[in-house]
């Protein structure tokens, strides 16, 4: 028997006759990593308080839905004031609101949603009118209940007000604030309960 070979075929000559046998190439490049299709990012949706924070994690998917692993994910939020994320998928909650936090790979992107609170209320903030204070004019200030930071938690709450200097302004219950002449002032809400620190106001004058 003889084999001799002729542009990828093989010749083999028997006694009994002869034939050709094809060959396939096998030089070619290995297939590649399978694309990605889908990402999908868990938590999908979260809530945070003020302060706290979370890691998300992010799968990438092929097309028949099976998981992928070795691929990098770039992380992003779309309100940077209300929640960041790190570049490992920690989420920091920073104020309240709502924020879309995005895992992106390969072009294919997964999201989840964060909803950060306020944290639990510890005292008294005082909110001073738009306008501005002047003398001989009705002044409304607002009290809200927040939490440590700062944070508004509540709607308006009942407070009792009071000027610490009775001889340059007076004020209502309601937080009405009048004065008898221009200058500095100053007021304190106080919760009747006594759960809440009191609040100044800081910095306001009454103008002429």
């Amino acid at each position: 028997m003889t084999v001799s070979a002729l542009l990828g075929r093989v010749a083999i000559t028997t006694m009994a006759g002869s034939f050709l046998a094809s060959c396939a190439e096998t030089n070619g490049p290995p297939p590649g990593p399978e694309p990605v299709e889908s990402v999908f990012v868990s938590p999908s949706t979260a809530s945070l308080t003020v302060g706290q924070s979370l890691t998300l994690t992010a799968t990438p998917r092929d097309a028949a839905g099976q998981s992928l692993s070795g691929r990098s994910v770039t992380w992003s939020s779309n309100a940077l004031t209300i929640a960041s994320v790190s570049a490992q998928g920690e989420v920091t909650a920073l104020s309240p609101g709502a924020a879309t936090i995005t895992a992106t790979v390969e072009a294919k992107h997964g999201s989840s949603t964060i909803t950060v609170v306020a944290g639990p209320p510890t005292q008294i903030a005082i909110r001073r009118p738009d306008s501005p204070i002047r003398a001989g004019e009705a002044n409304q200030f607002t009290a809200f209940a927040a939490d440590a930071r700062g944070n508004v938690v509540t709607p308006p709450i009942y407070v009792t007000w009071e000027v610490l200097d009775p001889t340059v302004a007076t004020v209502t219950e309601s937080g009405t604030v009048r004065a008898y002449v221009p200058g500095p002032f100053r007021i304190r809400a106080s919760d009747p309960t006594g759960t809440l620190a009191v609040a100044n106001n800081r910095g306001d004058r009454f103008a002429a």
